[in-house]
Order: C-alpha cells, then structure tokens, then sequence
C-alpha cells in the first residue's frame, strides 16, 4: 500500500509543481514585461526630463533677455523723459519765436508799404525815364541819319583820295622817267655845251 501511495503522491506534487513552474514563469515573463515597459518609460521620462531641462534652460534664457530689455526700456524711458524735457524747451523757445515772428510780422507790413509808396514813385520816375527815352530814340535815330550821310561822304572822299592818289602816283612815275632820261643826258661829256642856255 506504501508503495502505490508514495509513486502517486511523488506524482500528483510533480504535477503541481510543474503548474506551479510553469505559473512562476508566466508570472516571471509578465514581469520582465513589466520590467522592459519599466525601462521604456524610464527612458521616455529621462528624455523628457532632458526636454524639461532643456526648456527650462531656454526659460532661463528669455528670463535674462527680458531682464535686459526691461533695463533697455527704464534707460529709453530715462531718454523719454529728458527728451520730453527737450520738447519742451524747445516748445517754449517756439513760441517765443513765434511772438518774435509776429512783430517782425508787423514790421513787415510797415516795410510793404514803404516799398508800395517807393514803387508808386519809381513807377513815375520811370514814365518819365520812358519819355525822355523817347526823346534820346529820336536824338539816336537823327544821329545815326548822320552817321550813314559822313560814311557816305567818306565813301566819297575815299574815291575821290584814290583817285588823287593815282594821278599823283602817275606824275611821280612820268617825273621820274623824265629825271631819269635827264640824269643820263647830264652825264654826257658834251652836256653843257649843247644845251648851254642861249646869252
């Protein structure tokens, strides 16, 4: 009886640890499952962590530019306001320009009268200049009426000048021929007596 009871109870425990095996293993292989989706996400949250990092450097980046640019605008808000100042000044220096502009507005108008009177008198010393013009045109034309009758006279006395000129050229070559045929008879030995004057 021992001997049947033992092999089938050896049996029925090596069936049940086999179950019980070959649960562990299942259990094993779900947990290394486990373990590698474990992996997976740890990974997903180091790479966000190293995303995080990342923005929060970027964070720190644009926190420091605007810091810098707050200092920028305080220093344009300084320059705002001491050019405001200058605006002002210059506003003030404007209308006192403009109180200058006005009186020397005034003076002007005065002045354009005195140049409207001084116009009114220039414009009749120039009708007058005008007339007397008119008298020295008549005077030149006269002149130059003149001027063309003593051309043409000198015109006149230019030919009549020639013409004197080339009958004296002709009797100073008629002279000349006939000093010349006297000097040669005068160099003649028997000169003197022939043409000795008659006693």
């Amino acid at each position: 009886m021992k001997l049947i009871f033992f092999p089938l109870f050896f049996a029925f425990c090596r069936a049940d640890i086999a179950q019980r095996l070959s649960a562990l293993e299942s259990k094993v292989e779900e947990v290394e499952i486990e373990n590698s989706d474990f992996k997976n996400r740890l990974e997903e949250v180091k790479n966000e962590n190293s995303d995080f990092k990342y923005q929060l450097e970027e964070v720190k980046h644009e926190n420091s530019n605007f810091k810098n640019r707050l200092e920028e605008v305080k220093n344009e808000n300084s320059d705002f306001k001491y050019q405001l100042e200058e605006v002002k000044n210059e506003n003030s220096n404007f209308k006192n320009r403009l109180e200058e502009v006005k009186n020397e507005n005034s003076d002007f108008k005065y002045q354009l009268e005195e140049v409207k009177n001084e116009n009114q008198e220039l414009k009749r010393k120039n009708e007058e200049l005008s007339a007397r013009t008119d008298k020295t045109e008549a005077e030149i034309d006269g002149l130059t009426n003149r001027a063309e009758d003593a051309e043409n006279n000198i015109e006149i006395l230019q030919d009549q000048t020639s013409n004197n000129t080339n009958e004296i050229i002709s009797d100073i070559s008629s002279l000349t021929s006939r000093t010349t045929t006297l000097e040669g008879k005068a160099d003649q030995p028997d000169y003197y007596f022939k043409y000795q004057a008659s006693s």
